[in-house]
């Protein structure tokens, strides 16, 4: 159990200065201080102090050798996550959980294209009631955040984001301005299925990086038989004087 536990320790190590971008061999998970970490998710510095109590252990079970796997395994997933202020990591969750499931990916594209081109024949008329200036608002709304919570696993969603959000709709206030609502939401239409073009796609090629990875099959497991006889054992030759 100790080798198990001091390989995971030595995992966390590198994860440790891959996250806060220190050369190999710098961090020695004994005496380091999770404290240091404040740019972290609160659950990777509880992993990391989950690890330091395994690998103290003078003699560690099972249990904490799968534990110690499992929780290098949960620093490993939040060390890739990118670094994102406290304001744009909750939309990055949020778009997190949207890509796990399939469903609600698809139903979030396509109900912001579908509100867009709702918008689009709303505004077209010259005359707009309360109600299709409610379901206006709901739509620019829906569209705006949509698109938002795709940017947050983009690059650079620190800038992304907040310029796309007050840059959209800045640009829809001028173009209604100037032209009119449908124009606004022509253009939101347009956003809306360029970026779930640039979702379908990335899911795509992911899926494709996936399933090109090698993955080792573990040799099946097969219960130690005490009477079989192979070439070689102690079993040989009182069997070859028998024949």
């Amino acid at each position: 159990m100790k080798a198990i536990i001091a390989a995971e320790t030595k995992r966390a190590e590198s994860l440790i200065e891959g996250f806060m971008g220190l050369p190999p061999e710098t961090v020695d998970l004994a005496t380091f201080n999770a404290a240091v970490l404040k740019q972290a998710p609160k659950e990777f510095v509880k992993a990391v102090e989950a690890i330091q109590r395994i690998s103290e252990k003078a003699a560690p079970s099972q249990n904490d050798a799968a534990f110690a796997v499992n929780v290098v395994d949960l620093m490993a997933e939040y060390a890739q996550r990118p670094k994102m202020s406290p304001a744009i990591e909750p939309l990055w969750k949020a778009e997190h959980l949207v890509r796990e499931s399939g469903l609600g990916w698809t139903l979030r594209h396509l109900l912001a294209v579908a509100l867009s081109f709702g918008g689009l024949i709303a505004g077209a008329s010259q005359d707009m009631s309360m109600n299709a200036q409610a379901y206006a608002y709901l739509a620019l709304i829906f569209a705006v955040g949509s698109g938002a919570l795709h940017l947050t696993h983009g690059r650079d969603p620190e800038v992304k984001v907040p310029l796309f959000v007050f840059g959209s709709l800045i640009g829809f206030c001028l173009l209604t301005a100037k032209f009119s609502a449908a124009v606004g939401f022509l253009a939101l239409l347009a956003v809306s299925v360029i970026f779930m073009l640039s979702s379908l796609i990335g899911l795509m090629s992911g899926a494709t990086n996936k399933s090109s990875i090698y993955e080792p099959q573990m040799p099946q497991q097969v219960e130690y038989n005490h009477y079989v006889i192979t070439e070689g054992n102690e079993m040989s030759e009182p069997m070859r004087q028998l024949k």
